[in-house]
Parts: C-alpha cells; structure tokens; sequence
C-alpha cells in the first residue's frame, strides 16, 4: 500500500507541473499623467542676493476647465521652490512671462505674470520669502492685480518716500469709449508695504481727469518691468 501511495502522490505532481497556468490578468490602467512641457526660462535676482536665478515656466497639463501652470525657481544657491497657478483654458494662454520688477519693499525682484484675457488685464505676482516663492497678494479687497476693465479703468502706481515702499490703486469710471469727449471720476487709495504686505495707508481725495489721459496712463505706471 505505501509503493501505491507513494505513485499516486508523486503522478498528482507531475500533473500540477504540466498543466497549462492560469493566464494573467493585466492590473487596472491608471490616469495617464499630463505631459510636462517647459515654456520658458527666464533669469532674474529673486532672492535677493545679487546673483541671477533661473526662472522656469512649465505647461503641466489641464485639470477640469483650467490649464495648471507651474513657476519654479531655482536660485544661485541651488534652493529650488515653485508654484502652480491655475489659468482658466478658454483664454488660451500660451506664455505668462510678462517680467521681473523691484516691485514692493521686499528685498528680490517679483515675478510678473500676465495670462491672456480678452476684455481686460491681470497679473499674477510671485515673490521670494522665508526660502520659498510665493503667490503676492494685491493691495485691495479683491486681492487681484486687476488693471483695466473697459469702461471702469484700474491701475497701480508704485514710489518709495522716506524708504518706504508705497502704491497708489487708482479706479477710474470713464465715458464708454476711450475718443468719447469727457471726464473720468477717478479714485484713489495709498497703501504701504509693512510686513510682508500691503496695507492702507490712506484714502486721497477723489478727482477728475480726462479721458483720454485715463486710456494713456499705463497699468503699473512708470514701474521699470524688465522682460
């Protein structure tokens, strides 16, 4: 009875080895990552140091009803930071490099961003503090760099007096259109540059100006913008 045994147990497992193996089944596909694509490279002293560093814009692919834009820096000393900035895909924006400008008391130059609208202008402004870069806030309420909207026209006009760094948000309401005849109610708020951030120093009497010196001012005024 064992020698029967001993064959029947030593068939069962040349059988197991023979057989055919169940045929593997492949795992589940996941999303197919956004393809990368670098835009542009720019340089610009960020940080402050007196040395340049590189700015590098990236594509990285939409998500939902916006395109997800990526700015990173990597300054002089190696240190690397960025930040994704969401643009809604219907405007089409292609590049959003608009410049680097001295433009708050921070130390460093500030990243200028301007993604293509239709109707109007904005800027996205970066900024480098605490090793890092970051989205800079507008002064205001709505916090966005909003700079002209039609027939209500907006803009920003940077000074520094007694070594402090000032902007002046002006609004303006116009005539509809920028050959029409007439007079815009323009007004103003000062704000200050303390801490990291904007805040209101003051609010200055409203006046009247042209409308045709309203439509020739320039949105960020005589700030020096390098591109």
């Amino acid at each position: 009875m064992k020698i029967v045994r001993t064959l029947a147990l030593t068939s069962a497992l040349v059988a197991a080895a023979v057989a055919p193996a169940a045929p593997a089944h492949a795992a589940p596909a996941g999303p197919v990552p956004a393809k990368v694509t670098l835009t542009q490279t720019r340089h610009a002293d960020v940080d402050g140091d007196g040395r340049l560093d590189t700015v590098r814009i990236y594509d990285t692919g939409k998500k939902g009803d916006k395109t997800l834009w990526k700015v990173k820096v990597t300054t002089a000393k190696g240190r690397s930071s960025s930040v994704t900035v969401p643009i809604p895909s219907y405007q089409g924006t292609k590049h959003l490099w608009h410049g680097w400008a001295q433009l708050d008391g921070h130390r460093g130059a500030e990243v200028i961003l301007e993604p293509e609208t239709d109707d109007f202008i904005t800027y996205i402004v970066l900024t480098w503090q605490g090793n890092a870069l970051h989205r800079e806030l507008a002064p205001g309420a709505d916090k966005q760099w909003v700079a002209a909207t039609g027939t209500d026209r907006n803009g920003f006009r940077f000074y520094t007096a007694s070594g402090k760094r000032y902007v002046n948000a002006w609004s303006a309401t116009c005539p509809d259109q920028e050959s029409r005849p007439g007079t815009c109610t323009v007004k103003t708020v000062r704000y200050v540059w303390r801490n990291g951030a904007w805040h209101k120093a003051a609010t200055l009497p409203t006046t009247k100006v042209s409308n045709q010196a309203i439509y020739a001012r320039h949105p960020l005024g005589a700030l020096n913008v390098h591109a």
